[in-house]
């Protein structure tokens, strides 16, 4: 909507440039040049007057005279090139109303054979022929905004020719379309600097601008300068604005604009569609409903967006209750013949209900899905697979799955790695096994949470060689693994005592500063915790090095663990440094498991020991 609006716009303006050429030449007297004289008057009949629009079939014999001054020489544009400016010409709806003028500036400056110099130099013969209604049709069928900036510098250096608010509007328009907000922006100050006075159409398309860019701060100062000229914001400027706000989480700002301008101007149902889908998205549902309220106290008549968004509101809220009345109530027809629920008011109602773990209401609401004849699809499936799974029911799972495969709905790679995932963590290994081996069968590529959880469920039931080959199978197929996949694939390998393999691991896959995956703290603190649990204190300190230099925070007890086992090996100016970065974090190690004096009284040897095994204690329990 956003795209089609301002081309509305212009074509109102165009029509009111149009009039006023007409009444000014009407008032102008009539002068005819001194070459006219000797021309019949068949042939001024027949001559089509400057700025009438011509038959696009006759472009073909225009090209040939499109530069007569250049007639002979090296900078005529090459024929392949206005053939397919032409196509292309041809193929635009309003192309087909551009004048002689227009249409070979166009034709020109859309050439891509040729640099911008080449271009004005074959423009020259046209300057001082462009009108304001030419200006604003080259503007608009151009798609390049940098060939939209030269083309409306090239006009303002044109003889007697002045840039008016309707061709900025243009020009503006064609930048906001190519992605160039900020540039609008800029241009729009320009404007004001040459006191050109913006309209209401200005302010929305720099609007429009700001907000694709999510320049919302900006938007609301711009908004400000244009009710502070008197300009009243119209309907698609309050629309376009709260769904900025919305979108970049901003809805108390979208809120108190909406209670600010609802007096000045009318509010449609998009209107208050995008605001209580806003607010309930920001679990402020009973702002949503007070909104809802006045929608129809101003007897606005609230479409299915609206109370879909209502039920997405009442599950997000967990107001599972309000949410199963709206929808019986949308089903019985109780909010109109033309509210019928949709596959998304099902799904959003379903999901609430598997997020409140209540799996047999939701299994309900799939029975009145499909006895209303909405069919559900994967997105309905994957939804009540994904809490049967979280919930631990893993065969009424299993024969959820086989009832949407008899339906002929497709699984997709989300459909098995919930599967996976609810079976590799009840250890149900070779179930999960059968599922990727059925994956493969059908078809479906694993991803690489599918890959992640196959082998997590690996790791978790001893079977760690497994979990390897399945590793190597991931990378062989192009799927990269994560830190999260190398990490328990690296716990997995220092529980079964392979710390070694562990270390290998780590630094291959994620130890070089060239490494596509870059340890996060749980790796660090996995390795870490490993190495300390295998008394090597020096090379846990180097990996703890490695993280702090990548400016990651691991647990409190990581600290502890590193201060009390550098302390047994008596380096004391290591144990300072975990305990500086600990403190640095806000991380207070204990002071009370501090390591007790040596006994005068005991042999030196013996006391070592003593203290050895005493701090070991601590250590232990620390991990």
């Amino acid at each position: 909507m956003n795209r089609y609006f301002p081309r509305v716009l212009l074509a109102r303006q165009r029509r009111l440039s149009l009039l006023q050429q007409h009444i000014h030449a009407a008032r102008a007297p009539a002068v005819r040049d001194a070459s006219s004289d000797s021309s019949s008057d068949e042939e001024a009949e027949d001559r089509p007057p400057r700025g009438s629009n011509r038959n696009i079939t006759s472009a073909r014999s225009d090209l040939a005279v499109v530069n007569p001054s250049a007639a002979g020489s090296s900078l005529d544009l090459p024929a392949a090139a206005a053939e397919s400016s032409l196509a292309a010409a041809e193929s635009s709806e309003s192309s087909k109303s551009l004048s002689l003028v227009a249409r070979n500036v166009l034709l020109i400056a859309s050439d891509e054979d040729h640099d911008w110099a080449s271009k004005a130099e074959y423009l020259q013969p046209w300057s001082g022929m462009a009108t304001e209604d030419d200006v604003i049709h080259v503007l608009e069928n151009i798609k390049s905004p940098k060939l939209a900036s030269r083309v409306f510098k090239w006009a303002a250096r044109q003889e007697d020719f002045e840039h008016t608010v309707f061709t900025y509007n243009a020009y503006l328009n064609a930048l906001v379309k190519g992605g160039h907000g900020s540039k609008a922006r800029k241009i729009f100050d320009d404007m004001l600097y040459k006191e050109c006075l913006p309209n209401i159409y200005t302010y929305g398309i720099v609007l429009r601008g700001l907000c694709d860019d999510a320049k919302t701060d900006a938007a609301l100062e711009l908004l400000q300068d244009m009710e502070s000229k008197m300009l009243t914001p119209t309907t698609f400027i309050v629309n376009m604005l709260v769904s900025c706000l919305c979108k970049n989480g901003k809805v108390d700002a979208a809120y108190e604009l909406y209670k600010r301008l609802s007096d000045e101007c009318s509010l449609d149902r998009i209107s208050y569609n995008m605001l209580t889908y806003g607010l309930c998205k920001a679990d402020q549902i009973d702002r949503a409903l007070a909104v809802f309220g006045e929608m129809e106290e101003n007897a606005v008549v609230p479409s299915l967006l609206t109370y879909n968004g209502l039920l997405y509101g009442y599950c997000r809220a967990g107001r599972m209750e309000q949410a199963m009345t709206l929808l019986e109530e949308m089903i019985e027809g109780k909010k109109g013949s033309d509210v019928v629920p949709d596959m998304y008011s099902y799904n959003t109602v379903i999901s609430g209900f598997c997020k409140a773990r209540q799996l047999p209401t939701a299994r309900y609401v799939l029975r009145r899905m499909i006895k209303s004849g909405c069919s559900p699809n994967v997105v309905t499936f994957n939804t009540l697979l994904d809490g049967l799974c979280l919930t631990g029911k893993l065969d009424e799972a299993n024969a959820m799955f086989e009832y949407m495969v008899e339906r002929n709905c497709e699984p997709t790679a989300v459909t098995y790695t919930v599967l996976i995932t609810g079976h590799a963590r009840a250890l149900r290994i070779d179930k999960a096994n059968d599922y990727f081996v059925d994956m493969l069968r059908r078809g479906v590529e694993p991803n690489v949470y599918t890959y992640t959880a196959l082998i997590g469920g690996l790791c978790d039931a001893n079977k760690v060689e497994d979990a390897l080959e399945i590793l190597k199978r991931m990378s062989s197929t192009g799927r990269e693994p994560n830190v999260v996949t190398y990490t328990r694939v690296i716990g997995a390998l220092c529980k079964g005592g392979q710390i070694e393999r562990a270390t290998k691991l780590f630094n291959d896959a994620m130890g070089s500063r060239t490494a596509k995956c870059k340890p996060d703290s749980y790796a660090y603190s996995t390795i870490i915790y490993w190495l300390c649990r295998q008394s090597k204190f020096l090379e846990a300190y180097e990996y703890f090095l490695r993280m702090v230099e990548s400016k990651l925070v691991a647990k409190p007890h990581i600290y502890k663990a590193m201060a009390d086992g550098l302390e047994l090996v008596q380096e004391t100016e290591k144990v300072e440094r975990v305990c500086l970065e600990a403190s640095a974090h806000g991380i207070e190690l204990q002071q009370k498991d501090a390591p007790q004096p040596l006994n005068p009284h005991l042999p030196r040897r013996k006391a070592r020991k003593e203290v050895f095994l005493h701090k070991w204690e601590i250590t232990k329990r620390a991990l």
